[in-house]
């Protein structure tokens, strides 16, 4: 049923909202400074989100055919940024790179029979 799809989406999205903070730059004149820089912060991080997971995990070029297969796929891409985000204040380097560095380790051998090998017993 679409209206309950539409339910469920809305259900998810908010969940990913940042306790519900309004990153409006409206009534800029009555916040003070700290206020403004706590609010910029706060939203860098839902940039820097929404930018890693369209450029290093390919949510921008994601073709899906259902809206199930949608939500699906957004939360995978959530759970591995979570995991590569955990990667990345651990060894101190860009997403881009622990995600590399994974990639590299994965698909090192030279023979794709290999790459299955390990894969398929690993």
């Amino acid at each position: 049923d679409g209206k309950h799809n539409q339910e469920i989406f809305e259900k998810y999205i908010s969940g990913l909202m940042l306790e519900n903070k309004n990153f409006s730059t409206l009534e800029v004149s009555e916040k003070t400074d700290d206020d403004l820089k706590r609010e910029y912060l706060d939203r860098w991080d839902v940039e820097v989100f929404h930018r890693e997971t369209k450029q290093k995990l390919g949510l921008e070029k994601m073709l899906v055919r259902s809206f199930r297969r949608l939500i699906n796929r957004i939360g995978l891409i959530c759970i591995v940024y979570s995991f590569l985000s955990g990667l990345k204040k651990q060894l101190n380097i860009s997403i881009g790179k622990v995600k590399r560095i994974i990639q590299n380790s994965t698909y090192s051998t030279q023979d794709s029979a290999d790459r299955l090998a390990c894969l398929a017993f690993s």
